[in-house]
């Protein structure tokens, strides 16, 4: 699984893109480790597809709804269902979670080095307002501004968190 991140997160800051081939891979490796689990006699073949299912489950849903917002690219989706696929439902979510803390920290890192923490909150806090006025007292923000953030180095970061020191907090 490590492997696959690391090479996902190397794709992902050098084109924005994240591989198909590389997350099926892993998808397939993470299948592969779980199945062994059951010929080694630690699991069961049914506790073993149990974890592969749920993984792959809820690591999907949270992804696709944040997907659907705009919030989260396809291939981030996709990685996060072979995450799910490699080390089961509890841990995955654990990723998910330490992936948003970890990718929270760099984004006025990220903004402060672009120039543009100011506008950004400016137009965060104008986003944020609108939500709460009627629509015809909106006002309107410049969305041709929004920046993305190369999201796999977070997870990569978070993945590593979690396989050291497990689902705990610090």
């Amino acid at each position: 699984m490590l492997a696959m991140l690391s090479i996902a997160a190397v794709s992902d800051l050098r084109t924005g893109l994240i591989p198909n081939t590389v997350v099926a891979w892993g998808a397939a490796a993470g299948v592969l480790v779980q199945l062994t689990t059951v010929l080694l006699g630690q699991v069961s073949l049914g506790l073993a597809l149990q974890r592969i299912a749920l993984g792959l489950l809820l690591g999907s849903v949270l992804p696709l709804v944040l997907y659907g917002f705009g919030a989260l690219g396809g291939g981030d989706v996709k990685l996060f269902a072979a995450i799910g696929v490699c080390v089961g439902p509890l841990s995955v979510l654990a990723i998910e979670l330490w992936a948003h803390v970890v990718a929270l920290c760099f984004v006025p890192a990220q903004l402060l080095r672009g120039g543009t923490l100011l506008a950004t909150l400016r137009r965060s806090w104008r986003v944020l307002c609108n939500a709460f006025v009627p629509a015809r007292r909106r006002k309107p923000v410049d969305t041709t501004s929004f920046s993305s953030l190369r999201f796999a180095p977070a997870i990569w970061l978070a993945a590593i968190w979690v396989c050291v020191l497990g689902e705990q907090w610090p």
